[in-house]
């Protein structure tokens, strides 16, 4: 069926309105054609470019699809055109989430909430937020709400068999997995993956059957789900077809060219921030506000050391990695994309893009610091330096064989890592990320702070104080370890190590410590 056979009849023989193609794109998502909706919401995009309720419609079919960045973008356009649309805080809620940002996604939560009523879907949201940020009541009290009003929301009781698990109640939890599978299967797939992620106790033979099963039926983000959440049973127990499953995973989630895309702008990047960019730059930009900026490769130890510094009372992480918003004013300020646009910037634009990351952010109206955290933000510490000059930076490295083995395990269509399909790839991301920084620490004129993840687990105290005074924070009297700290796993690699070896340059293995 070609998309323009869900169009309605009544539109022809004209060409389709906007609201005939989310109609359209909506159906397609309730029968489970993410492709298709994508397709739909894309041309509604098109036809209509200013329409809010377009974008957020393509923004959350992205999301769906496992294109996280993209959708992100998409989203971040959506609400800088209409801050007030409550559909739009709800996907920015639901993809925070699905990228592991509990706080962001609380926070978009409560922008939701001011604009409308309590519902369902938000208490569905806001219940997976509440438990991924440990507050099991709160997130039972959600659930609970939210039953009374959709008693067959798949959700929520998706969300209600994981409080069961953390309950230590199996036997009701698997009875809510089987019930929300009947209303849901693709809701139940993500479930059992977080699950997985989280150290539940799967049964591997059920997730073998539901591969089959979904297989079968052909939905890629059901099937990359499935086996991610094998992927993460077996590394629970050591066994190399964890990589297998990953890989298979992945695979299916993959979005073109990434590493080659990835590679082109870091040579643009390097290129365009050099000695004669920060000579015209230099004593331009906003002063006073002081973003902690955090940069490194999705792992656990970056969402280590934004917990560490997250959970301090002066501090306020964004509800996404703004930085990208940033680099995207360079665009309709000069007419060229960031970074080639950005050797068009003149003293004036510095100021006024940082006055709008500020507004953005809005933590600096709070009293508090801004904590930007993202993979993707070593990209834009040039344009940092010129717009918020009294930023600081802080790297968070590992070794890099520990970053191989969690790169290829990881769900790439939750995290935003879509350059780790092979090792091949990850070697490549590798070496451009070490050039990259390189460059930086040869130009940038910004405090910058290395962190190494086994020092995290080595001298947790230590690394803390570190990190806060670099920062410049008060120490707080009573310290705790941040969410990620069980899961940074120092030496896994070497379960894994002949694997490794077999396709990984020996050069990994001669030197531990890598950028990522």
């Amino acid at each position: 069926m070609h998309p323009s056979d869900l169009i309605p009849s009544s539109s022809r023989p004209g060409a389709p309105t906007s609201e005939d193609l989310l109609r359209a794109g909506e159906a397609s998502l309730v029968a489970g054609r993410v492709d298709e909706a994508l397709r739909l919401f894309a041309t509604a995009v098109r036809v209509d470019g200013h329409s809010s309720q377009a974008l957020t419609a393509f923004g959350g079919a992205l999301a769906q699809s496992g294109d996280l960045a993209r959708a992100r973008l998409v989203l971040e356009r959506s609400l800088a055109a209409d801050p007030l649309q409550r559909e739009a805080w709800l996907a920015m809620a639901t993809l925070e989430l699905d990228q592991s940002r509990p706080s962001a996604a609380l926070g978009a939560i409560d922008r939701a909430l001011a604009l409308g009523p309590m519902t369902a879907e938000l208490l569905g949201i806001l219940a997976r937020a509440r438990l991924a940020s440990g507050d099991v009541d709160g997130a039972r009290r959600a659930v609970d709400h939210g039953l009374g009003l959709a008693p067959a929301d798949a959700t929520l009781h998706n969300v209600a068999a994981a409080i069961d698990r953390a309950s230590g109640n199996g036997e009701r939890a698997a009875l809510r997995l089987a019930r929300a599978a009947s209303m849901d299967p693709m809701g139940q797939s993500r479930a059992w993956y977080e699950l997985a992620r989280a150290g539940e106790p799967l049964d591997e033979a059920e997730l073998r059957a539901e591969l089959s099963a979904a297989s079968a039926a052909g939905n890629r983000v059901r099937l990359a789900n499935l086996h991610h959440a094998l992927a993460e049973v077996l590394r629970g127990r050591g066994l190399p077809e964890a990589l297998v499953q990953a890989a298979a995973g992945n695979a299916l989630t993959a979005t073109g060219d990434a590493a080659t895309s990835i590679s082109a702008q870091v040579d643009q990047t390097i290129a365009t921030f050099d000695a004669t960019y920060f000579a015209q730059a230099r004593g331009a930009g906003l002063r006073g506000s002081a973003p902690i900026v955090v940069v490194g490769t999705p792992s656990a130890a970056l969402d280590h050391v934004a917990g560490l510094l997250g959970n301090h009372p002066s501090t306020a992480r964004t509800e996404a990695g703004h930085l990208a918003t940033l680099a995207a004013q360079v665009e309709p300020t000069v007419g060229l994309p960031f970074p080639l646009g950005c050797e068009r910037l003149e003293r004036g634009h510095w100021a006024g893009m940082a006055h709008r990351y500020v507004e953005l952010v809005g933590s600096a109206a709070r009293g508090q610091r801004t904590l930007d955290v993202s993979a993707g933000n070593g990209l834009y510490l040039g344009l940092v330096a010129s717009c918020l000059p009294d930023a600081r930076v802080i790297h968070v490295r590992r070794d890099r064989r520990d970053a191989a083995l969690e790169d290829l395990l990881m769900h790439r269509g939750v995290v935003d890592l879509s350059w780790s399909g092979s090792l091949a790839e990850i070697v490549e991301h590798e070496g451009d990320a070490a050039r990259l920084m390189e460059h930086w620490r040869k130009v940038l004129s910004l405090p910058l702070l290395e962190v190494d993840a086994a020092d995290l687990v080595r001298e947790p105290s230590i690394q803390q104080r570190r990190l806060c005074e670099f920062a410049g924070l008060a120490l707080p009297e009573r310290t705790s370890p941040a969410p990620a700290a069980e899961r940074l796993r120092v030496g896994a690699w070497r379960a894994y190590e002949a694997e490794l070896r077999a396709q990984l340059p020996e050069h990994w293995f001669a030197s531990a410590i890598g950028v990522s």
